[in-house]
Order: structure tokens, then sequence, then C-alpha cells
């Protein structure tokens, strides 16, 4: 009789521990979300979460983040298998394989305290969303990383070849740019010293970024808008990718061969006078030489062409499979609206909530120059193909400026391939 009664005691005390004094088993729910990996966001990523789960303890958000040119695989991988996260970033460069795939979900306006789309797009500043909206319906909860490129320059630079600083809010021509990287390039005894003005030559987007806008401003397009047709071969084209052969083996202002490892870090050690980047390049500048006296000026243009800059961005997705949907919104809302001051400080990130890139000038007076290329800005072309395309244009531009070739062959043979790439 003990003994039955012992078991029975023991159940009993092992329900109320399983239980809890509510009846009812307690399990928190979880969400999957992925970035890809920059320590800085990372670090601004996880107080964030911290804040959510503080705000809603019976929620556990599982983290992860992998190196920026592994993150896209792995997304297409989970996707294809079925355990595609709750919340994700993306690139605007792949936002159209990706609805095509059915990995976004439409916007949830009220996870945004809003009733309708509109009411949302009222949040952002005009045209920020633009990249992710497709026949009138928008699919993002927001912008994570906000940019366009402008001119980095070294004030030490200038001053050692006695050269006033450029303007922060008024372009030079591409003439007179150049000139400046023929000044700014140190060669002696036929080595290198430092370079007037690098890119990043090694990527296909930051090769498509760097030529796309100068191809805008002389009338033309990479890829037409309306077809889809790659312009691989026609001279607006033609006549940028000469120009970035020029610069190599005309005017010796830049060496593909020079850059180490990244312009940027070639940039803040002294290598390069002049670099292409984004505004998170501040930060990264200073983490590398904190001591560094910077200067930007905007995207140089054309003589004659109007103003045209270049603009990309990623962006906050939620999986329009998951379970818990309207949590996955929640917490995509909580992270894209209520930040900006941790992005920015933190990590040099962009959130183009309306009215608050001004605040950013105050804070950070660099800004002033981006703010005002902004306002000329486009983003990239759109392609369920984009990165087979931007290849064959790197690889294009790569060729030309390793060797003097026939830059017109060179395009006339990728537009070939690219009209493969599209299908045509």
């Amino acid at each position: 009789m003990r003994s039955r009664y012992s078991i029975f005691a023991l159940l009993i005390t092992t329900a109320v521990v399983l239980l809890g004094f509510s009846g009812v088993i307690y399990a928190k729910t979880e969400l999957v979300y992925w970035i890809h990996g920059y320590e800085p966001a990372v670090v601004a990523n996880k107080e964030i979460i911290q804040q959510f789960e503080a705000l809603y303890p019976d929620v556990n958000i599982r983290f992860d983040y992998v190196p920026h040119d592994d993150f896209e695989t792995k997304l297409f991988t989970a996707f294809a298998a079925g355990v595609g996260p709750d919340v994700y970033w993306i690139a605007d460069n792949v936002f159209p394989q990706m609805l095509e795939s059915d990995m976004v979900d439409a916007v949830m306006p009220s996870a945004f305290g809003v009733d309708s789309q509109a009411e949302f797009e009222t949040l952002f500043e005009p045209g920020a969303l633009e990249a992710f909206k497709v026949d009138g319906t928008l699919y993002t909860a927001g912008i994570s990383e906000y940019n366009t490129l402008s001119v980095y320059y070294d004030k030490a630079a200038f001053r050692e070849a006695g050269l006033p600083y450029p303007s922060a809010t008024e372009p030079m021509t591409v003439a007179e740019f150049i000139e400046l990287g023929q000044k700014l390039t140190k060669i002696e005894k036929n080595r290198r010293i430092r370079s007037g003005i690098e890119f990043e030559w090694r990527l296909p987007n930051w090769i498509s970024q760097t030529v796309e806008p100068w191809v805008r401003q002389l009338g033309g397009e990479l890829v037409d808008p309306e077809t889809g047709m790659p312009q691989f071969d026609s001279e607006e084209v033609i006549t940028v990718v000469q120009l970035l052969q020029d610069l190599v083996f005309k005017y010796e202002t830049s060496d593909p061969a020079f850059v180490l490892q990244d312009h940027v870090e070639d940039f803040a050690y002294g290598r390069v006078a002049m670099v292409l980047g984004g505004p998170f390049h501040m930060g990264f500048t200073r983490g590398l030489k904190p001591d560094m006296e910077i200067g930007v000026m905007p995207f140089p243009v054309f003589e004659g062409s109007p103003r045209v800059t270049t603009k990309y961005s990623w962006a906050w997705m939620v999986n329009p499979h998951s379970r818990n949907r309207e949590l996955a919104w929640k917490f995509a809302a909580f992270a894209a609206t209520e930040h900006q001051g941790l992005w920015w400080n933190n990590v040099r990130f962009i959130q183009p909530l309306k009215g608050k890139m001004d605040q950013l000038i105050e804070a950070e007076p660099l800004m002033e120059t981006f703010v005002a290329d902004f306002e000329y800005s486009k983003y990239q072309f759109s392609s369920t193909q984009y990165y087979e395309l931007a290849h064959i244009l790197l690889q294009a531009v790569s060729e030309v400026t390793s060797a003097p070739v026939d830059v017109r062959q060179v395009m006339e043979r990728a537009q070939k391939e690219a009209l493969g790439a599209v299908g045509l």
C-alpha cells in the first residue's frame, strides 16, 4: 500500500514540476533570424534581440550569421529544404530571385502600427523601398543598410600634393577627377607607392555599382529596365569601361594588381588617395586607422551630363511560410524602425526613416556628401540573373584592365555571354 502511495505521490510531484502552478506546460516560441556576418552589425543585432526578448519573455530568437560570401547560398539551400529562417536580411540585387522562389512575404502593415501599405511607405524616405516593390506590392519590413557610393579621400595626401580639398556637395567632372588622381599618384623608380584612384576590382556587385551610374549619366543602362535585355555593347557602357582601362594604362592613376585585399583597407593605410565607399566605410576606416583625416566628395559626373549616383540596400525580410508569421513581423518591425541611433552610432548603417537624414549630418559631418548623393541615386538594375550578369561584366572589366586590349571587342563578346545568361 505504501509503495502504491509513494508512486502516486511521485507522479503528482512530477506533474506539478512539469506543469507549474498555472497547470500549463511553458515552452517559449522560437524565431530563427539570419544575417550576413559583419561584426559591428552582429553586436547591434544581439542587443536588439536582447531588448525584444525582454519585452516578450515567452519568445526565444535563435540568431545566426555566416560570412557575406556564403550567406545567400545558405539562404537558398535552407529555403529549398523547407527550413528557411523566419526573419532575415537580403540585398536588393538578390530580391528578384527570392521573390521568384517564394521566399519573401508581403508587408504586414499592422506590425508597424499602421493600417495600409501606403501608410507604411510614408515611414521611409521617398524611393527608399522601391527596389522591393513589384506590381504595387511591397515585400520588406524596412532597410537595414542604405547606401550610395561617394568618394573618400585622404586629406594628408591632398596636403602633400598641395591640392585644395574638394567640395563636399558639388561634384567635380570625371576629367577633373582623373587629373586629381594623376596628381595624387606616386610612382618612384617604376614602382607604385600610392594610387590616386582605386575601386573594388574583385567583386561583381561592386563593379556593377561603379560602372552603372556613369552609364546612366551618359543616358544608357547596363540592363534595359523594361525588357531585361543586357546592354553591355552599347556606346555608353563601352565609354565607361574604356574609362576604367584608361585609368590603368593611359593615366596610370589605378592598378588593380596594386590593391592588396580591400581597396578601403589600402586607403586607410595610405596606399590609395581616393576610393569609392559607402557610409559604413567611415567606421571601417577609423577602426583601422583612428587618427586618419578623411574627406568625402560626391560621385564624379561626366561633363554636360545629369548627376546620377548609385543606390543599393540590404533589407529585413519575413519568410511567407513562417509558422509564427505575425511574431516574425513584429520582431522585424522592432528591428527596422526603433533603433536608428544604435545602427548609426555602432555600425554606421543607415535606416532611411523619413525626416531622420538631417540628424545624421548633425552627428557626422561627412554624411553631408552622402545625403547630397542620395538625392541623385538610383537603385542598381533588377534581374533574376543579377549575379550572372554582374560576373560577366566583372570578367570583361578585369580583362581590359589587365592588358590594353580592344574594349569594344571585349564588350561585344560580353554582350553575347550576357544574352545567354538571360536566355536570349
